[in-house]
């Protein structure tokens, strides 16, 4: 039996005797009425699907368009490139400059050519380890090339996502109607 001494100040009134079953019961009925199913409207939850699904597909559409090559990219990396091969005598340098060239298979910025524009030798990071001849293409195209590769990717998935985001806006009002639909039939019972 539970004891119900809320109302009364320094526990002076009579004590009133209910089962926790009344309890809950009478706590259900005082609530029910501001209980609701859903928080959200569902024009505003298919809204967001929405937005979403038109950013994704937006942003699919300028990644697509503005792929590596072609772009500011390719000029940044040969700059780069450049600058780490101007600097043959930092260490740090070189070792950066040595693990893109042979683990890319690339040489130079634009090609063996840059180095001997130097003046200095083809280091044997730029040449295939089975041949011994000189890689062909410089740094700046293979490194937009392998970026425009994983762009593919990145775009397949952005697309792939707003798929989804518009399946379940379709699905989540679907659910919505229905269950205003549900809870209308009870109501009028």
């Amino acid at each position: 039996m539970l004891r119900n001494n809320f109302n009364s100040p320094n526990n002076v009134s009579p004590v009133e005797e209910s089962t926790i079953e009344e309890e809950i019961a009478l706590i259900s009925m005082k609530m029910l009425p501001r209980v609701k199913i859903f928080t959200h409207d569902s024009r505003s939850n298919a809204g967001v699907h929405l937005f979403t699904f038109v950013v994704l597909l937006i942003g699919s559409a300028v990644l697509l368009e503005c792929t590596t090559t072609g772009s500011g990219i390719v000029s940044a990396i040969r700059e780069s490139m450049m600058g780490l091969m101007m600097q043959p005598y930092s260490e740090s340098a070189t070792n950066t400059l040595n693990m893109i060239q042979e683990s890319i298979g690339c040489c130079g910025a634009d090609g063996p050519n840059d180095y001997l524009s130097l003046r200095r030798a083809l280091p044997s990071e730029c040449r295939d380890t089975v041949t011994g001849n000189a890689f062909f293409y410089g740094c700046a195209d293979e490194v937009t090339w392998f970026l425009e590769e994983k762009s593919k990717w990145i775009t397949n998935i952005a697309i792939s996502i707003a798929a989804l985001e518009m399946f379940i806006s379709v699905l989540s009002v679907i659910l919505v109607k229905a269950l205003q639909k549900e809870e209308k039939f009870n109501y009028n019972r």
